[in-house]
């Protein structure tokens, strides 16, 4: 009979189970693991064989990597009197280990990972990828390795691959070797890092080679077919490289720095050790590039590869040291390339985001661990902005040089760095730790005062509340007034949106006088100016021709909205208007532009034999855009216009149910909720019957738990 445990006892137990291993693990310092890696997309399982080499600090008879859920691991060759034992999450080597002893280890194992390494596209016409993303889900899923980032290790890999494909790894480029079916890519790494910054991407790829001031060898990758978009897409990273070295006045820390977008990927990006993997709908066109651009994404995770890879964060009440810094220095970076204004401007947004999030629920100090990104980017960055201006520029580099120079390659926390910071200012930061990290409460006063009367920055800002005041209050002789002066001050400074501020005041405002004003703002060719009025103010009749004028703009986001809004408030013109449009660049070049039209075109009341003869192509049309071989971010968008028609064919209600079961979190958040909407609800119910042997098991499983009558 087994005895019965009180619930408190069996908590201890597992509680000291994991003090135990921290203790064990505490003993021994891994220094390197070299990686030979079959990678087997058709059955989306790695092979691997391992070279482990560690040091043993003091004695133990234990020591572990982490390996998630792996099928088998077995030894290359048995060390003497040593035994291995493989868990559900780790694989545990028995023994005598002694200290100051160095053991290397053969093993081989194999695994078919969940998480952490994803395999896209190969059951659909999506490319063919295989990527990881470590931070968050563990690189232990695919690699046995560490989930504590305070041991840093020297990875080398040897990645198998398809012939065809291109294998990306961590580290220098050493060895292409091409066999029959596959080609094995060798990458060495000079220096170690934390476990959960390897990384592998394989796909098909060409690349731009770039080299920095320093002599870094830098490699932009890019699709085959998008070799018209590379300028664009990467835009200014040389410049950012460059300027970051100068500024920070550390050394790149990496051999190379390499950029590889993916398909599909969970975040915008991710700082893996000198492989930065980010989305590619950052991939863009001249038209995309002035609505969504990689510029800031850029800069972030360049910016990590010293704060966050090369000194690393030792628990999560740290995690300021990485997203508040890369995210302050990715500001510094753009106002380097666009002028202090942009980095100004950066603050003030930043300020605003946490300030209206702050009205909604209390904010957590920076030192807290359960703090939001919002808290730890945007809150992060602005206590640095604050503390450089405390300091004075020239102090404040020379502490953070000190800071990375001294933590190289380690593990750091909050009170080193505000440490090394103090060395240098021969100052206390007691006030500003607790105004700044250690309390929750936002301290809007002390960022305000950091803008001074003559930023460039805060001048166009009031003269665009100066129009918008004058708006308000119907003084059009004084709106006009400062609407010339705010219109020739913006002809220099397109950049920024302080439009948003003065066009928001028409739309509260629409008399004759007002829209006499209005009327004079359509001419402009300022794309900026522009966007604002197709954001805040609907078409009038006598102002047609204008309105199509704006499809001119080189903005994909611009002729959406565009359409829209003539579609919306010109109802005898829809059908010019919907010729019109499909004649344009956009239809064929932005996705979101042909799906808005589908949908709009649906819509519209038409010949009742021109509609039976064409409603199935534009049926089909938008369904094809729900597809999975369609990046995610477009398929929620064919979705919600879906949502708006409610018209849900076989074919959408198979593929939102999948996409109910999609790797990308946040994607399957938006589509799960969507799909819980009513209208929505019952056309899946109602067609789920015809589609249901298609259906994959996790999709099956999604409908029976969250959407079937009665679940």
């Amino acid at each position: 009979m087994r005895k019965a445990y009180p619930i408190f006892f069996m908590f201890f137990l597992v509680l000291s189970s994991s003090c135990l291993w921290a203790q064990e693990q505490q003993a021994v310092d891994f220094k390197k693991i070299d990686a030979k890696l079959l990678i087997q997309p058709e059955e989306k399982s790695v092979e691997g064989k391992l070279r482990i080499q560690f040091t043993m600090l003091k004695f133990s008879d234990t020591v572990f990597l982490d390996a998630k859920n792996f099928d088998w691991v077995k030894w290359i060759s048995a060390p003497k009197k040593k035994r291995m034992q493989l868990q559900k999450d780790k694989i545990l080597f028995l023994g005598k280990f002694r200290k100051n002893k160095t053991y290397n280890f053969d093993i081989q194992y194999k695994t078919a990972p969940k998480k952490c390494m994803y395999f896209v596209g190969w059951e659909n016409d999506a490319p063919n990828q295989v990527w990881t993303q470590g931070q968050g889900k563990y690189t232990s899923n695919w690699l046995p390795s560490l989930d504590d980032m305070r041991d840093k290790i020297v990875f080398n890999f040897s990645v198998i691959a398809p012939n065809g494909y291109m294998a990306i790894a961590n580290g220098n480029l050493q060895e292409i070797t091409k066999a029959e079916k596959h080609t094995k890519w060798v990458y060495r790494m000079q220096q170690p890092m934390s476990s959960y910054l390897a990384a592998i991407v394989i796909g098909k790829y060409l690349v731009k080679n770039l080299e920095s001031n320093s002599g870094i060898s830098m490699q932009l990758y890019y699709y085959p077919t998008d070799k018209h978009k590379v300028e664009t897409t990467y835009a200014y990273t040389k410049e950012m490289f460059d300027f970051f070295e100068e500024y920070i006045g550390v050394p790149y820390p990496w051999q190379t720095y390499k950029q590889v977008p993916v398909f599909d990927f969970l975040y915008s990006g991710m700082e893996n050790v000198g492989t930065t993997i980010f989305s590619d709908r950052f991939v863009v066109d001249s038209l995309a590039y002035n609505d969504q651009n990689y510029i800031q994404v850029n800069a972030h995770e360049l910016a990590h590869q010293w704060f966050g890879d090369l000194v690393t964060e030792t628990q999560s009440s740290e995690h300021w040291l990485h997203e508040g810094f890369a995210t302050f220095y990715s500001w510094l970076a753009e106002g380097h390339i666009f002028g202090e204004q942009q980095y100004e401007y950066r603050v003030a947004e930043a300020l605003s985001k946490l300030q209206h999030q702050e009205s909604i629920a209390p904010l957590k100090a920076l030192t807290n661990g359960t703090a939001s990104s919002l808290v730890f980017y945007e809150k992060g960055a602005l206590a640095l902005h604050v503390l450089r201006n405390k300091l004075g520029d020239s102090i404040f580099r020379k502490g953070v040089k000190k800071y990375l120079e001294r933590y190289a390659f380690q593990n750091v926390r909050v009170v080193d760095f505000l440490d090394e910071m103090e060395a240098v200012c021969d100052c206390n930061l007691d006030t500003f730790k607790k105004e700044q990290l250690d309390t929750a409460k936002l301290n809007t006063e002390s960022i305000v005062s950091t803008f001074s009367a003559e930023s460039v920055f805060i001048q166009n800002m009031q003269l665009a509340q100066k129009v918008a005041l004058h708006m308000y209050a119907k003084d059009y002789l004084k709106a006009e007034e400062a609407l010339q002066q705010f219109i020739e001050r913006m002809k220099t400074d397109s950049y920024f949106p302080f439009y948003d501020v003065a066009i928001n005041a028409f739309s509260n405002n629409f008399d004759s006088e007002a829209r006499k004003l209005y009327k004079r703002l359509l001419p402009h060719k300022n794309l900026e100016l522009q966007k604002a009025i197709a954001r805040y103010l609907a078409p009038y009749r006598d102002y047609y021709q204008a309105y199509v004028l704006l499809f001119r703009f080189p903005s994909y986001e611009l002729h959406r909205e565009t359409l829209q809004n003539l579609w919306t408030n010109f109802d005898e013109k829809r059908m010019d208007v919907l010729d019109f449009a499909r004649k344009l660049p956009s239809f064929q070049k932005d996705v979101g532009f042909r799906v808005l039209w589908n949908r709009l075109m649906l819509q519209t009341e038409m010949e009742a034999s021109y509609f039976a003869l064409h409603s199935d192509t534009w049926k089909n049309d938008l369904d094809r855009y729900t597809e999975a071989d369609k990046p995610f971010y477009e398929r929620m968008y064919a979705f919600e216009q879906l949502r708006i028609l409610n018209q849900w064919r076989p074919r959408a209600v198979k593929n939102i149910l999948e996409a109910c079961t999609h790797h990308a979190w946040r994607f399957t958040s938006e589509v799960r909720n969507l799909s819980k909407v009513p209208e929505v609800r019952t056309a899946i119910r109602k067609v789920y019957p015809l589609i249901e042997k298609e259906l994959s098991f996790a999709a099956k499983n999604y409908y029976n738990k969250a959407l079937k009558e009665g679940s």
